[in-house]
């Protein structure tokens, strides 16, 4: 059975448009984000400013999303075969379907800088100068609207002539980065705690968007391509999975940050929008599990039209709740304090308690951007476990346990109490680095996850033959440790650790560069102990990074400069001592210098029996290399 055809598809369309803007209207009706007259006396931008706003910003929203889906189909449909690395060609006209999206994009947030300039000024369209254009020119709504018109720009003219995987991925990732700033800028700058509130929203916006513009996309542009459907419909499935999990886990973060945890805040206007989107993500839910249970199937074996049929209602119930969302954007919150007992200080960006013991253990902040990110790779370590039991290949449970307890440990470090305390105290961001650095790292290096990753890429191999674990391509410990030397050098020797105390967004990468930093170090340690001619090479190499640890402890404890003197002077608390708490991170510092020198000095020589990472063959067992020696190699008589 065929796929639904142009009179449908436009039918679908309308009712999508329909849907986004009758839930536009109502929920402005409902949160009182209806445009108004401003009191006597104030200027007034008029109607038509005010509803240009709220439906141009409609039509932004849903073009940066079918950007988005467009591209995203796109990459999808063409994924590489073993080893390409993106180098795989596209046909011509591969991305030209993300043409006429990104336009549209461009041109609707060109228009939300002179419809945003209007509103702020209180002038009529009609009115507006040139010079108050420029005047508002740099301010950071502005700035963000003129920074995603460049991307959509951009977007439009390379998607015209990129021909390459590689590149189709560039310019997915390019309009991903396109929706942040109209996601930074809002409600959640408002909240007792920023930081948190915007991770969650970001991660709501970039899941939405690639689920609901994904979707879309595949009805719009595959719907009369059989062979292409069945094609990308497993592979956006479990995009479309891990994207629901993500939606709904950070939206209940983001309206907590928003609303608090008050039952009055539901009662409000703006409470009953976010019930009403609550309200469709679970009718969504059902629609997938649908998805995944029937109307998949019955594509894969060349029956689409009920796959067809059901997306175009599934998009129709996305249209509204995109419409909710947008309106959000014009309707205030419920005002949130800060709990009883915390200092609110402007500085930190998020409330902080007098530091104890209790508080370090309970005060958690939940960043919806690391539980997204550690959660997709424990699914993904699982599903390649799962993968190998299908192929008869047994997983040892030791290494799913050791990548497991990593990534937990990382959930402590990022999101608990470590996290709230960082900020305000030297000792704790150090132990939070050096856990980020050395700990979860040595736990996830445990857990081979590139052992896994290769085995499960690899085809299905006899027992015989030569091992494919020859071909894992181990970093060296040198290049580990100096990176880990980098990381440490420029965290504690240049501005980035002020930088880092003051902003989540400077230090949630640094810590994900040393946990990536660290990875790669106590994998080629873990590696290379099977190699004789690494061994004392990687001896060497912790030693370096012993000595680098040292040094800095030394520096710590016994220098008479105070780290990040400026942001603790205006910080200005009572109950911490910037330089008491400077002098216990040294000696948190030393004690990892010396346990690293432990390491290198107890560091095991070389096995005979090949890399402890050797690739399972039916039964259990593990191929390793073998070598002859000298005393066994058979001689003659």
């Amino acid at each position: 059975m065929g796929a639904i055809g142009r009179g449908p598809c436009l039918r679908v369309a309308l009712a999508a448009g329909t849907a986004a803007s009758a839930a536009l209207l109502v929920a402005l009706a409902v949160g009182d984000g209806l445009p108004a007259a401003p009191p006597a006396g104030l200027p007034d931008a008029g109607a038509a400013t005010g509803w240009g706003l709220r439906v141009v910003r409609l039509l932004a929203q849903v073009s940066a999303v079918m950007t988005v889906g467009s591209l995203l189909v796109a990459v999808l449909r063409q994924a590489p075969g073993h080893g390409t690395r993106g180098r795989a060609t596209l046909p011509p006209a591969a991305l030209l379907p993300a043409l006429p999206w990104a336009l549209s994009w461009a041109l609707s947030s060109a228009t939300l800088v002179v419809l945003s300039a209007a509103h702020a000024l209180g002038t009529p369209l009609t009115e507006l100068g040139l010079t108050q254009l420029e005047a508002l020119a740099g301010t950071s709504r502005a700035v963000g609207l003129e920074v995603t018109t460049l991307v959509a720009l951009g977007v439009a003219v390379a998607s015209t002539r990129a021909r390459t995987l590689a590149a189709g991925r560039v310019l997915l990732v390019a309009s991903l980065l396109g929706l942040l700033p109209a996601a930074l800028d809002g409600h959640a700058s408002t909240t007792t705690d920023p930081d948190m509130a915007s991770s969650a929203v970001v991660v709501h916006v970039l899941a939405a968007s690639l689920w609901t513009g994904g979707l879309a996309a595949l009805l719009l542009h595959l719907r009369r391509s059989s062979a292409d459907l069945t094609t990308v419909l497993p592979r956006f499935s479990t995009v479309a999975l891990g994207c629901f999990g993500a939606v709904g886990l950070s939206g209940l973060l983001a309206a907590t940050a928003q609303m608090g945890t008050a039952p009055a805040s539901w009662a409000t206007g703006y409470g009953a929008v976010v019930a009403a989107k609550v309200a469709l993500l679970v009718a969504l839910g059902v629609l997938g599990h649908r998805h995944r249970a029937v109307t998949v199937v019955a594509a894969l074996q060349g029956r689409t039209l009920a796959f067809s049929r059901l997306a175009a209602g599934e998009v129709v119930v996305m249209a509204a709740a995109m419409g909710l969302a947008v309106a959000l954007a014009d309707i205030a919150p419920p005002s949130t304090s800060a709990p009883a007992g915390h200092t609110t200080g402007g500085e930190p960006g998020h409330p902080v308690p007098p530091f104890s013991w209790w508080a370090l253990a309970t005060a958690w902040r939940l960043d919806a951007a690391v539980l997204v990110l550690l959660g997709a790779a424990l699914a993904a370590y699982l599903v390649g476990v799962a993968r190998l039991a299908r192929r008869g290949l047994v997983w040892p449970g030791t290494r799913t346990a050791a990548f497991a307890a990593g990534l937990a440990l990382l959930l402590l470090d990022l999101c608990s109490g470590v996290a709230t305390f960082a900020p305000a105290m030297v000792s704790v961001q150090v132990g939070q680095l050096l856990a980020a650095l050395l700990l979860a790292p040595l736990l996830l290096a445990h857990g081979d996850p590139h052992v896994l990753w290769r085995t499960v890429r690899e085809p299905a191999a006899p027992p015989t033959g030569p091992d494919p674990a020859d071909q894992l391509h181990v970093p060296s410990p040198v290049t580990g440790a100096t990176l880990v030397c980098l990381v440490l050098v420029a965290v504690y020797r240049t501005p980035l650790s002020e930088a880092s105390l003051r902003s989540h967004w400077v230090s949630l990468p640094i810590l994900a560069a040393a946990t990536a930093s660290g990875l790669v170090l106590w994998t080629a340690v873990r590696h290379c102990s099977a190699v004789r001619r690494l061994v004392s090479r990687t001896t060497w190499s912790l030693a370096a990074v012993a000595s680098c640890l040292a040094v800095l402890a030394a520096q710590l404890g016994g220098g008479d400069r105070l780290l990040a003197a400026t942001w603790f002077g205006e910080l200005g608390w009572s109950w911490v001592d910037p330089g008491a708490d400077q002098e216990v991170a040294a000696l948190v510092m030393g004690v990892a210098a010396a346990s690293v020198l432990a390491a290198a000095l107890v560091h095991p020589g070389p096995s005979r029996s090949g890399p402890s990472g050797g690739v399972l063959v039916p039964g259990g067992h593990t191929r390793s290399r073998t070598r002859p020696v000298r005393s066994s190699t058979p001689t003659g008589p």
